[in-house]
């Protein structure tokens, strides 16, 4: 396992700079001292040797990791299981909020489990979610699919209790099964293609009976005739 130290600067800031041979999805022990003090974490090296990335957090360094807030990344692509708070000490379940830069595609387990976590962001640009890839993100109360995404994964959001709102952009074509699944307060969902997407027959498993479900008044017959979705 490689070992990146870096000291914290007066905001408590630091920068890693990866060696050029490290291996893409390596476990990364990142260490920073601040005033004596010693923190690590451990992350995931970016899967993109030539591209990099960045990751911010916000908060303080006052009990740190306790004391993060928003946590902002900036990745070409997401690996599998790369921001899974389990696989990561449980650093990222203590983020209330995420956004995300320029990732094109998001891995299986990619964030799932943060479960403190009340608000995402996704980039437009980002093509496919993958399966768990926000499940478990129990105080998300809404979130916007860009309208790039065409794939939306098993599972990719389930069991989000306290989700109100879901716009699912304009390109996507395929819903797999659960992707939004026990969405028990669900409000309104508002589905943006004007041609139905394929839609796994269990998407919305025990999602809200009251949940409203918005189309294109031009492709309301075509959402009605389409499999599972009338």
């Amino acid at each position: 396992m490689a070992v990146y130290t870096g000291t914290a600067d007066a905001n408590g800031d630091f920068t890693i700079p990866f060696s050029t041979n490290y291996t893409s999805g390596q476990k990364v022990t990142v260490s920073a001292e601040k005033s004596g003090a010693t923190k690590s974490i451990e992350l995931f090296a970016p899967s993109d040797p030539y591209g990099g990335g960045v990751i911010q957090f916000g908060g303080s360094l006052t009990n740190f990791p306790n004391s993060i807030t928003s946590i902002t990344m900036n990745f070409p692509s997401i690996a599998n299981n790369a921001f899974n708070s389990g696989a990561n000490t449980q650093i990222f379940v203590k983020a209330t909020s995420l956004v995300l830069l320029g990732a094109t595609s998001i891995g299986d387990y990619a964030f799932a489990g943060w479960v403190n976590a009340i608000t995402a962001t996704l980039p437009e640009g980002l093509l496919t979610i993958g399966q768990r890839a926000f499940s478990g993100w129990t105080k998300l109360n809404g979130i916007v699919i860009p309208n790039s995404v065409t794939t939306i994964g098993a599972y990719a959001f389930d069991s989000n209790a306290n989700m109100l709102n879901i716009t699912i952009g304009s390109s996507v074509t395929q819903i797999n099964g659960q992707a939004f699944s026990y969405l028990t307060k669900m409000q309104n969902l508002y589905v943006l293609p004007t041609t139905p997407p394929t839609l796994l027959d269990d998407a919305f498993a025990s999602i809200r009976s009251a949940c409203v479900f918005h189309v294109p008044a031009a492709s309301l017959a075509a959402y009605q005739a389409a499999p599972n979705w009338s």
